[in-house]
């Protein structure tokens, strides 16, 4: 057991003191002040009177078993903060407390205003240059639309309960979305670690973090889309018409080249007479280069 020593005591009970009483200054004792300290005016209010001679106001509370100090403006000077204004601060940072909420964290948040998280995501993708407008919309919306929890949060206070607050309806639902959702917050955090914005470990790190939380995804009990039955594929391609996405379906099917590879071929010709798709080596490029398959 810890023994207090009397002067330790009479500390404490004078802190109490100048707390529990209220409005000891004057305007007139605060002109009067000459030696630098600090000057209670009760409740938690206190004037500083500083070396160089300029005086301002701040208000202690604590919260949490921590200690916190506010500063609430000088006694003089451009926007001179007066007895009576302080006073008003004071009440309002107390009335804040009696609703059982922290000025100190408030007021961080409202500075950090420019670094939540949706303003760092916008700069994330803002410095992406080679992206294509598809590309810059779809991380937008994952990270926007999916993580809107995540949005007005300080990119330094992001943690693991957030992470899985966001990721675990989605996990439960639409694992496939989930996991890129959160690919990108990680990118996102990753970026703002980066920039000195935030420290410490990646919240939403999959190896070693997330995988010991959520369920992996192949894991996850879901059910894929009726496949069509191999009988029924002629009558399937002859029931398309010549829009370009049939056209593409009958590309894909009669030549059995992978969907992406089809969508990425510059040009799909098809006879108008015997429906079937013309093309001769070389005609169909795409990223990868020519088309794996040809049909005649």
């Amino acid at each position: 057991m810890r023994i207090l020593s009397a002067a330790s005591i009479l500390a404490t009970v004078s802190f109490m003191v100048e707390i529990m009483v209220a409005n000891r200054l004057t305007d007139t004792k605060i002109k009067a002040i000459k030696e630098p300290g600090v000057y209670a005016d009760g409740a938690g209010l206190y004037l500083r009177m500083h070396a160089a001679g300029s005086k301002s106001w701040f208000f202690i509370y604590t919260r949490d078993g921590k200690r916190r100090e506010i500063g609430l403006g000088g006694f003089a000077g451009i926007a001179p903060v007066s007895l009576a204004i302080a006073r008003r601060k004071a009440d309002e940072l107390r009335a804040m407390l009696a609703d059982g909420r922290d000025p100190h964290a408030e007021k961080s948040v409202r500075k950090s205003g420019d670094r939540t998280f949706r303003k760092i995501a916008e700069r994330f993708i803002a410095d992406r240059d080679d992206w294509q407008a598809h590309t810059r919309k779809e991380w937008e919306r994952h990270l926007f639309e999916h993580a809107v929890s995540l949005r007005d949060r300080p990119i330094a206070n992001v943690d693991t309960d957030m992470i899985e607050a966001v990721l675990r309806p989605l996990w439960e639902k639409k694992p496939a979305t989930g996991q890129r959702v959160r690919g990108k917050i990680e990118a996102v955090l990753d970026y703002a670690t980066a920039k000195r914005l935030r420290t410490g470990d990646n919240p939403a790190r999959w190896s070693g973090h997330l995988e010991h939380i959520l369920v992996k995804a192949s894991r996850v009990t879901g059910s894929n889309h009726a496949a069509l039955s191999y009988k029924n594929v002629p009558q399937f391609v002859a029931g398309l018409g010549e829009g370009a996405l049939e056209r593409l379906i009958k590309f894909v099917v009669l030549t059995a080249v992978r969907s992406g590879g089809g969508a990425t071929c510059r040009l799909v010709g098809v006879r108008s007479r015997s429906k079937a798709l013309d093309h001769s080596a070389g005609s169909y490029q795409n990223r990868k280069g020519t088309c794996r398959s040809s049909y005649r």
